[in-house]
């Protein structure tokens, strides 16, 4: 795409947990980053919410400008990292997938009610941020997070999340 950023980072693996890129590493390598543009590729199937609530805010954080490309595909928790970007680029086949958060539980009724509560307070946290991002209501996104929404990359521009399909 012919960057002129002072550096490139490829997301390109699922987010936290055993089996992806944890946000301790992600935000220790980013902030190493002496960078007045980033671009940020993006192509994840997602994974823990509060790792890539925290990438996300890292990336917020940071002094440069942040262009973010949806390469393949921005889903679930990767969805929150594509929305930190100041410019945000869809590939034009790429897709952005929100969702309501997942979770286990173990225990009895009470231990259950307390982990409906929780994802609940996380799915609104999450719906907040596609509001802020991406303008629209929370109460929209939620409904959006609801039907577990795959956007192509035209549908993604049309919904705010993307600001553009790449050329």
């Amino acid at each position: 795409h012919g960057s002129d950023a002072d550096a490139e980072i490829y997301l390109y693996d699922p987010i936290g947990g055993w089996w992806g890129v944890e946000a301790s590493a992600f935000v220790r390598d980013l902030m190493a980053l002496d960078a007045d543009r980033i671009d940020l590729h993006i192509n994840s199937p997602g994974g823990s919410a509060y790792d890539g609530l925290a990438m996300y805010q890292a990336l917020r954080n940071h002094k440069a400008r942040i262009t973010v490309y949806v390469d393949g595909l921005a889903a679930s928790a990767a969805s929150f990292v594509a929305m930190a970007g100041d410019r945000r680029i869809c590939a034009p086949h790429a897709t952005v997938m929100i969702h309501e958060p997942w979770g286990l539980c173990i225990g009895d009724a009470a231990d259950m009610d307390r982990a409906r509560a929780e994802l609940d307070k996380l799915a609104d946290n999450n719906a907040a941020l596609y509001a802020r991002r991406a303008g629209g209501e929370a109460a929209d996104w939620r409904e959006a997070m609801r039907e577990e929404s795959w956007y192509t990359a035209e549908e993604a521009v049309a919904a705010g999340l993307m600001h553009e399909v790449q050329e």
